[in-house]
């Protein structure tokens, strides 16, 4: 399922993505925080701005993505190390 948002954040409520696709998100400030985003696909998507504080089970390719200004935290943010391969211990 290929899904277009232009915010996920609705309600006030932590949101749920599982199993979604994200094709082609354009410039705009999404906001993620909080969601669970498990088994979620992001491909060629700009994320910059996004707010993905709090959001959890992404893994999210720094190269298949504009990420830039995009607002993560740890320990959340590895899933964009693990897109790319590498092993953190």
């Amino acid at each position: 399922m290929t899904r277009r948002v232009a915010s996920a954040k609705q309600g006030g409520q932590p949101d749920r993505y599982t199993d979604e696709r994200f094709v082609g998100l354009g410039p705009s400030d999404h906001d993620f925080a909080g969601a669970d985003l498990t088994r979620c696909a992001f491909q060629r998507d700009d994320l910059s701005g996004a707010d993905l504080r709090g959001a959890r089970g992404y893994v999210i390719s720094p190269l298949d993505n504009d990420l830039g200004g995009m607002r993560v935290a740890l320990p959340e943010a590895m899933g964009l190390i693990a897109a790319l391969g590498v092993v953190v211990e």
